[in-house]
This record gives C-alpha cells, structure tokens and sequence, in this order.
C-alpha cells in the first residue's frame, strides 16, 4: 500500500528546518543540493516541492509570517482588554523574538542580495505583520501600527547585535506606550 504524504505539512517540515540555513548560510551562500544534504531530504523530493531556491524561499518567507500571525492571535483569542491583549503580545513576542529574529536577518540580507526586485516579497511579509499589529491592537490606524512593527523590529535586531546587554522582555517593555488608547 503506497504511503500516504500530508504535502502541507512536508512543504511546513522544509520551511521550519529552511529558515535557520538561510540564517547561517545566507541567500546566496545557500543552494538547493545544500538544502536538501542539511534538511536530509534529497535533492528530488526538494525540486518536487519547489522548482528552484528562489519559490522555496518566498513560500518560507510567506509560511513564516502567516504563521508567526496565526500563532499570535490565536494565543489572544477571545480577550477584549485591551492592557491583557497587550500584555500577550509582549509575552509573544518575548517566546518568539529568536525565530521572528531569524527571519527578519534573512529578510535583511535577502534584500541586500537581491536589491529593489526583492521589494514586493519583503513588502508582502511586512505587510502580514502589518496588517494584524492593525487590526489587532491599533483599530486600523496603520501609522500606529507601523511604529509598533518599527519599534519591535528595532529591539529584535538591536539585541541580536548587542550580545548579553539588555534583555528582550525589558526592551519590549514599552510596547504598550505605543497602542493607541480605545477610542471608546
């Protein structure tokens, strides 16, 4: 009897164990028969799931933040306080900030590899990001919801720079100075 394959979750498995070699390797640095070696997959079933580097890339990128979003506003669930949705974004973020950080340095140097045509991918992921700090925490006010995402990605990276100064959690700490009060 022929084995029964969940493709999503497969396609999953490759952008989970992806985003840590596009981190260490970098985009350029990193081809497909690396991939699939580091992955122990080979190089057919990668080429099955993703014809070249470059899909496989934009679907981990896009799997990533989908998936940082989903796990997010599921953990808010049903919570209308404003100060406890805060306070779970915060511990989120906290729980998260070594994977969100993963890919906001593989952004980084996607864009840096490629130049301006890696805008629409990089704009898209944001985008995701975006959309729900928006929807989430600020009623739509995309300008509050772009200092929120500015100010998170600038503590993710400044303490992926600054080795054993502050902490992620104190630095986040502020977070909650940046939502806009209901307007109730």
């Amino acid at each position: 009897m022929p084995r029964i394959i969940d493709h999503d979750a497969r396609r999953a498995q490759i952008f989970e164990g992806s985003i840590a070699l596009f981190s260490a390797h970098g985009f350029v640095g990193l081809g497909m028969r690396q991939l699939a070696k580091d992955l122990g997959v080979s190089t057919g079933t990668l080429y099955h799931y993703f014809p070249n580097k470059l899909l496989l890339f934009e679907g981990m990128m896009r799997y990533l933040a989908t998936d940082h979003v989903a796990i997010a506003v599921s953990s808010l669930g049903d919570i209308e306080d404003k100060s406890a949705r805060i306070e779970l974004l915060h511990a989120f973020l906290v729980a998260q900030s070594d994977r969100i950080r993963q890919v906001l340095y593989v952004a980084i140097d996607y864009r840096r590899s490629v130049g301006v045509e890696s805008q629409p991918l990089i704009g898209e992921v944001f985008g995701v990001y975006l959309e729900a700090i928006a929807e989430q925490f600020t009623d739509g006010d995309v300008v509050s919801a772009r200092e929120i995402l500015s100010f998170v990605v600038g503590v993710l990276v400044y303490t992926g720079l600054q080795v054993g100064e502050e902490s992620v959690e104190d630095l986040l700490a502020p977070i909650a100075r940046l939502v806009p009060k209901s307007s109730d």
